[in-house]
């Protein structure tokens, strides 16, 4: 075959990449191309999860529930040993190995699977593709030079438009969410499925004293010892089927009570799966919660409405309960002089004269406020 049919392959790819639904006639057209009994594009760390040459969805079932588990070249590249690489089951296990494993035997031959071989790809860190052609049962040809070198250019350009998607769909996710969480008093933080981060409000700003931040766009901890739990949900959060905890205590810097962080999925909403077939996330949300400052929550809003800053409306809220400027320095983690400034604006914004008539209106919203929670 003239490689006139790689080229209608490559073709379809990118095809694909705009079209999601067209993948299936990507692996059509590269089984005919490899004379294959079937082609296959499995994630290696959701196996369960593979796409496949159509009329084998008996044997995506199978796969998924039960044999992905005993497929050790999936495994073996779950484990990035052969990222990059062309791997051969015939070169991975003995003649002997192969007669006796029941993947083979019980799963592979019954489907009429015989010799695999494929190519490991990683089209973003931490996410490893195979690209899997898999011989008919009992067919003794040995793939050489120019199968190899079809395969590899196939999973290339799989991985070139992979990289494109996500970064595509990030843009998506982005786009969505962002302006609803620009205006939100909660501290949230976007991450992307590498844990990256993509976008952060101004609330989570505000966070950055306490020692919680961002370096080299991934999230910090103030204190070293916190860092391995909140790495390990945010693993959780975009690894599916992964459990764990999704709530964690991190302290503050200078040992005030700890911050509490919640790391949530993002599933892949339609316009974001639409553009990236393979995954089914679009990263992570962060939202981080200060206990004791929360409980001015509701007056923090109303401060807010009235044209105060998120600072500037949290700073009064503060005052408002009765703490002095010192004490409210403390309690947000940052400078007295940053305090007084904004104490300062807000009194000049709100039309009040003097501390005093700060701390009265504050202490009239959280009246009103009550008063509407309670009801008539």
């Amino acid at each position: 075959m003239t490689d006139d049919a790689l080229d209608k392959v490559i073709h379809g790819i990118y095809e694909a990449a705009l079209m999601p639904s067209l993948w299936t006639s990507v692996l059509i057209e590269a089984r005919r191309l490899f004379s294959a009994q079937l082609v296959t594009i499995v994630p290696t760390t959701r196996p369960a999860e593979l796409m496949a040459t159509p009329g084998f969805e008996e044997v995506q079932r199978s796969y998924g529930d039960y044999w992905w588990q005993h497929d050790r070249l999936t495994l073996s590249a779950s484990r990035g040993e052969t990222t990059g690489k062309i791997i051969r089951d015939w070169e991975v296990l003995s003649a002997d190995a192969l007669r006796r494993d029941p993947y083979y035997q019980d799963f592979r031959r019954p489907h009429g699977l015989g010799h695999l071989f494929g190519y490991v790809f990683e089209p973003s860190i931490g996410e490893l593709f195979g690209l899997g052609v898999q011989l008919p049962v009992d067919d003794a040809r040995v793939p050489g030079e120019t199968a190899d070198r079809r395969l590899t250019t196939i999973a290339r350009h799989i991985e070139r438009v992979t990289a494109m998607s996500v970064r595509l769909s990030l843009d998506c996710a982005v786009n969505d969410l962002g302006t609803a969480l620009s205006a939100l008093p909660n501290s949230v933080a976007l991450l992307d499925r590498q844990g990256g981060v993509m976008f952060a409000n101004a609330a989570f700003a505000d966070f950055a004293a306490s020692g919680l931040r961002i370096e080299r766009r991934l999230l910090r901890t103030p204190r070293l010892a916190d860092q391995p739990k909140l790495d390990a949900m945010i693993r959780n959060a975009l690894s599916p089927g992964m459990k764990g905890p999704d709530v964690a205590a991190v302290s503050q810097r200078g040992g005030r009570h700890p911050l509490l962080i919640r790391v949530i999925p993002l599933p892949a909403t339609e316009r974001v799966a639409a553009l990236d077939p393979f995954r089914p996330r679009a990263g992570a949300m962060v939202l981080v919660v200060d206990p004791r400052v929360e409980r001015e929550g509701n007056v923090d809003l109303a401060l807010r409405s009235l044209g105060l800053t998120p600072a500037e409306a949290r700073v009064a809220a503060c005052i408002g309960t009765g703490r002095n400027g010192p004490e409210t320095a403390e309690l947000l983690g940052t400078s007295h002089h940053t305090i007084r400034s904004q104490i300062k604006a807000s009194m000049l914004k709100l039309g009040v004269v003097g501390q005093g008539e700060l701390v009265a209106m504050v202490a009239r919203l959280s009246a009103l406020l009550a008063k509407k929670e309670e009801g008539p």
